[in-house]
């Protein structure tokens, strides 16, 4: 939908652009304008395909790819726990050997634990014996480790931030919780105890003076612009049936954008209005448009920020793995289901030889692979 009078367009459902009026070239302010508009139109949609992309891609995985990992985290358990038997106690395996299984389960272990946050006893106690150290502490001491780090990255940032708070056991999603928590408190105690500075030189206070002015006629611009609009969007003063269930939706449209700060909604709307139902898009001055061009470049660098770490949520963890170059690799996430089948395969076999008194044919298979990938990684 698109409203048109003397040469000057504005796009509702697009772009919001200024259009030139006759032959007259637009002034520099009304073309940054409309650049900055069709920058921010560009931004949500690359964010919203963006969303899209990794929630079709996170609904892929969680239906054909979870099961199988689950599948294949108890299987290996289970093979874990059958070499620990025979590395305890059959003595007809050599001392070459018995370190060869002994990294096979300590890897095995390694790799269900990191699968899951849910750690199997038995495989603590088995870890503890085979590899001779505490594994609660040394979870303990690794998490601790990655908090202290944290804790300094923060600093670095110049934010006092406490993780006490925060426990091992916790899953992602609250880890994020409280380190957000964390962050808005130390903010706002940064807002109510400012750090000492040095003497600022005149140009600096001169600067600070013309941000200052220019963010009280930021706030003034937008509390402006929605006042006016709620006069005459009101729905009460409506008479006609249809125009009022129109304002209705549209007074809606203004309230969530001024409560959110959104002033491309807003300046959409107020632009739209004037459009529609005036002869006064005069009114808007390169002065007024200097100042939504800053706010929209505010909302630029924003929405930059927001597509640069859409992917980055903890609910995207799981496809971290698939990622090549900032992107989700389908083909990587397509093949994965049958990889691990494969792999599921392989493990059933050694718990089936395991099982069923191939245990000889088993570990020389087992010491075979181990001592492939140990000449590999050296």
């Amino acid at each position: 939908m698109a409203f048109q009078k003397e040469g000057a367009t504005i796009v509702a459902e697009h772009a919001l652009v200024i259009g030139k009026k006759g032959k007259a070239l637009l002034s520099k302010a009304q073309q940054t304008f409309n650049k900055l508009n069709k920058k921010i139109k560009k931004l949500h949609g690359q964010i919203k395909d963006f969303a899209t992309q990794y929630d079709d891609c996170l609904a892929w995985y969680s239906a054909e790819i979870y099961p199988v990992e689950q599948r294949s985290i108890v299987l290996r358990a289970e093979v874990a726990k059958l070499l620990y038997a025979v590395y305890c106690n059959d003595k007809s395996v050599s001392k070459k050997d018995r370190k060869a299984i002994k990294g096979v389960i300590l890897q095995q272990i390694d790799d269900i634990f990191y699968s899951t946050a849910d750690h199997d006893d038995e495989l603590k106690k088995i870890f503890n014996a085979i590899s001779g150290e505490d594994y609660n502490k040394i979870a303990n001491e690794g998490f601790d480790d990655s908090k202290s780090e944290m804790e300094q990255m923060f600093s670095d940032m110049g934010l006092d931030i406490d993780m006490s708070n925060i426990g091992k056991d916790d899953d992602m999603p609250t880890i994020m919780r409280k380190i957000q928590e964390q962050m808005e408190n130390a903010k706002a105690n940064q807002e109510k105890e400012p750090p000492k500075q040095k003497k600022k030189t005149k140009r600096q206070q001169a600067q600070e003076a013309k941000e200052k002015e220019l963010e009280e006629v930021r706030e003034r611009s937008i509390k402006n612009i929605y006042r006016q609009l709620v006069k005459a969007l009101h729905p009460d003063l409506e008479r006609n049936e249809d125009l009022r269930i129109e304002k209705e939706a549209l007074m809606k449209e203004l309230t969530i954008a001024y409560k959110n700060n959104d002033l491309h909604t807003l300046l959409k709307l107020e632009l739209n209005w004037i459009q529609h139902e005036s002869d006064h898009l005069e009114t808007l001055t390169d002065d007024k448009l200097n100042i939504y061009n800053q706010l929209l470049k505010e909302q630029v660098e924003d929405l930059e920020a927001e597509l640069s770490v859409t992917g980055q949520h903890p609910r995207y963890a799981p496809l971290e793995r698939f990622l090549v170059y900032g992107y989700v690799s389908k083909d990587a996430l397509k093949a994965e289901p049958g990889q691990l089948k494969q792999i599921i395969a392989s493990i059933e076999s050694s718990i089936y030889n395991l099982k069923n008194g191939n245990v000889k044919q088993e570990i020389a298979e087992v010491v075979a692979s181990y001592n492939y990938h140990f000449r590999n990684l050296r």
